[in-house]
């Protein structure tokens, strides 16, 4: 799962870029991903690859984080028999008390820290949601 974090990071950085190259004559404009401007119709479509990635990633991510919860909470009665996935998991607890939840394991582990998978709202952080519909300097 870090590895899967690691990778989204990747395309993430890569599609932030992609934004520079497409929308950079819409960006001073500030009409950023609008229907209405001609010359503006790359970055639109920017834009709507972007959506749909974030939405793909942010599926297999629900997915990702519905097994840890699974296997957190419950390694001992499902998964007796794998013992270096139990020591794993108790040594996850001891040193990342608070990570009941993939997001926040994530964030905790992953070497992506440009990105945060814990969409926390009550943070300053959510600019930086790794599955937000568009990137903070790209919306409006």
């Amino acid at each position: 799962m870090q590895e899967w974090s690691e990778n989204v990071c990747k395309l993430l950085n890569k599609e932030l870029d992609n934004f520079k190259n497409q929308c950079s004559d819409c960006k001073d404009n500030g009409n950023m991903c609008k229907n209405d401007i001609e010359k503006c119709e790359r970055c639109k479509e920017q834009c709507e690859t972007y959506k749909k990635l974030i939405d793909k990633w942010k599926l297999e991510f629900d997915k990702y984080n519905d097994i840890y919860k699974e296997i957190f909470n419950n390694n001992k009665a499902k998964i007796r028999s794998e013992e270096y996935v139990n020591k794993f998991l108790n040594k996850l607890k001891d040193q990342c008390n608070e990570s009941k939840s993939a997001d926040k394991y994530l964030d905790e582990a992953s070497h992506c820290t440009k990105y945060k998978f814990n969409n926390d709202s009550d943070s300053n952080n959510n600019d930086n949601y790794a599955f937000k519909n568009l990137p903070k300097e790209y919306e409006k």
